[in-house]
């Protein structure tokens, strides 16, 4: 069954599409010499390329901060399982302890969860591991073997295609896509579609993690 953040996660994804699709229409545009496009001539198609890939990992990163709110958020209520070794040694400052007498205990947690995740990016495989090893008792493998399998993938293929995407998403937002010696590298339609049709795949993949 879908969650609220799963479902905002997809709203995401297809922002990232509709993106792309303004990118081929762009294209398209261009094509057409005959005509004067003035301003508009000197748009990128690639530029929106480029903005669907970033789009589709901020989606990501954005989707499992939200999700490990909640599922810490429920673990702490869940007095029938063992917690995950990662979430005992979760350190909470004792003015947020505090908070806790006199207020419900999963809306400071989520306030205090929001502030202390959120100094983190769930975006490059090991902080995806770091983060969902606070809400499950599986190992770094069990974790990637799960998210492999669900992918066809063995599980170091799957982190290292996560972590090139990553690359080029800094790249991209931190460097304008340039190379070492200035020049930006090509980025086309099809290449973008596949970056947030992975982005999409490994999120569902994950999701399994988290059920």
């Amino acid at each position: 069954m879908s969650t609220p953040e799963f479902e905002q996660f997809k709203t995401n994804i297809d922002y990232a599409r509709r993106l792309i699709t303004g990118g081929k229409a762009l294209e398209g545009i261009r094509g057409l010499s005959a005509a004067n496009y003035g301003d508009l001539a000197a748009a990128e198609p690639a530029d929106l390329y480029r903005a669907a890939w970033s789009q589709a990992v901020a989606a990501l990163d954005h989707w499992m901060h939200q999700a490990l709110i909640e599922r810490v958020a429920r673990l702490t209520n869940d007095t029938g399982n063992d917690r995950p070794a990662a979430l005992k040694r979760l350190a909470i400052p004792f003015e947020v302890a505090e908070r806790m007498h006199e207020e419900a205990i999963e809306d400071v947690l989520r306030e205090y969860l929001r502030e202390e995740l959120g100094r983190t990016s769930y975006q490059k495989s090991q902080r995806i591991t770091e983060g969902l090893r606070l809400v499950t008792t599986d190992s770094p493998s069990t974790i990637w073997n799960t998210v492999g399998g669900r992918l066809g993938m063995p599980a170091s293929a799957v982190k290292e295609r996560q972590d090139a995407i990553i690359r080029r998403r800094n790249r991209i937002a931190h460097h304008a896509d340039l190379d070492h010696v200035g020049r930006r590298t090509p980025m086309s339609a099809a290449e973008a579609e596949a970056a947030v049709d992975w982005i999409n795949d490994l999120a569902e993949a994950i999701s399994h993690v988290l059920k």
